[in-house]
């Protein structure tokens, strides 16, 4: 048999299993950490821009509209709006998911949900009581419907 034909015959591989390490270091910066220090406190921070007026999550250092540098960060409240939801399972458990948007904020946090949450609903974050927060987004165990 030539070799391309070897080559080309899909029907002899039936598995195929591999690896490429990846190895990365990726920091906050200056927005993030702000950021998950307000989480820390149980606070969902938005980065605001003094020149546009408009403020996102997650947070930025420049603005994406005017390119202004952002120093303010401002608490957007307990209240989001569930724009999409996902899901997956682990075994015979459901995990879900949903891409919250908060009002007058550009962008979003994509988190787990409660089972009974869908789109278009509004929703507030369970946090971890504060001596169990880490200053990442493990410290919101999920979003409820409010």
């Amino acid at each position: 048999m030539p070799i391309n034909e070897r080559i080309c015959d899909v029907t002899r591989i039936r598995n195929w299993q591999d690896s490429i390490p990846l190895h990365y270091l990726y920091t906050t910066g200056i927005a993030g950490e702000r950021f998950f220090k307000g989480i820390m406190q149980g606070k969902i921070l938005a980065s605001r821009c003094k020149r546009c007026k408009e403020s996102f999550i997650p947070p930025r250092i420049y603005c994406v509209n005017c390119y202004s540098k952002i120093e303010e960060f401002v608490e957007v409240g307990g209240r989001g709006r569930v724009v999409a939801v996902a899901e997956r399972r682990k075994g015979r458990k459901r995990i879900r998911y949903a891409f919250v948007r908060f009002e007058g904020i550009k962008g979003g946090i994509i988190h787990s949900i409660d089972d009974d949450v869908k789109v278009g609903d509004y929703v507030k974050p369970v946090f971890l009581p504060r001596e169990k927060r880490k200053g990442d987004l493990s410290d919101i165990t999920f979003f409820v419907k409010t």
